[in-house]
């Protein structure tokens, strides 16, 4: 009953003091953030550019180099799931023309800058990777600055952006639908970011071909002077 009636005492003599005090004291608060970077990846593309853009350094729309994706593919892993749950996936991109502009160097390709691309579904994958729509963006330092999707989220640098996102059936509904018949829309900024990016040229089928055979031609006038 003692404890009862102190504890009643020390809350009226609070309330009157900030009766008589006016403003009411500060207090603390705590507050909790994740990071955006929760998913870690890696993967290779494949881009094609003209000939014609290759000559000159600077800095091409992609529409002007003809620049396309021929494909991406990606592994990634969700790294704050449990151990035990594992989420992980495969996840394949197809051709697309959504390039912005390519950056080229010494008549390197160097840099690209292109929209969204996706999206796409993981498979095969465990844990929340399945049915999760993703997307894919490779972003690249240019001056002027092109101004992409992402660029709130943008930083200094090459970097492959992955993108998470969310399947509906439809306008009206609120649940997603994990299949790529819906509606998908991708979050606002990048649950994964890469910044070790490279372009290295494969050479052409053609010039393969011309390769070997001059590798043949060069063979046989080797093997005929032996003979002699």
């Amino acid at each position: 009953m003692t404890s009862k009636l102190l504890r009643s005492a020390l809350a009226v003599a609070g309330l009157a003091g900030s009766l008589a005090g006016g403003a009411v004291e500060a207090a603390l608060y705590n507050s909790h953030f994740d990071p955006i970077d929760v998913v870690s990846f890696e993967g290779n593309g494949r881009f094609y550019i003209d000939d014609a853009c290759l000559l000159a350094d600077d800095v091409y729309s992609g529409s002007f180099c003809n620049a396309r994706l021929e494909f991406a593919d990606l592994t990634l892993t969700v790294e704050d799931s449990p151990p035990d749950v594992g989420d992980s996936g495969d996840v394949h991109f197809g051709m697309s023309t959504d390039i912005i502009s390519v950056i080229i160097e010494g008549g390197e390709l160097v840099g690209v800058n292109s929209g969204l691309i996706g999206p796409s579904f993981a498979a095969p994958c465990t844990g929340v990777v399945c049915g999760t729509p993703w997307w894919v963006q490779w972003e690249a330092p240019t001056t002027p600055p092109i101004l992409t999707f992402d660029s709130l989220a943008s930083v200094p640098g090459d970097s492959v952006n992955l993108f998470a996102g969310s399947c509906f059936s439809d306008f009206r509904l609120s649940t997603p639908k994990a299949t790529s018949d819906g509606f998908c829309s991708p979050d606002e900024r990048p649950v994964g970011v890469a910044f070790d990016v490279t372009f290295t040229r494969i050479p052409e089928p053609g010039s393969l071909a011309l390769l070997g055979a001059g590798l043949i031609a060069a063979f046989g006038i080797g093997r005929r002077r032996a003979q002699r």
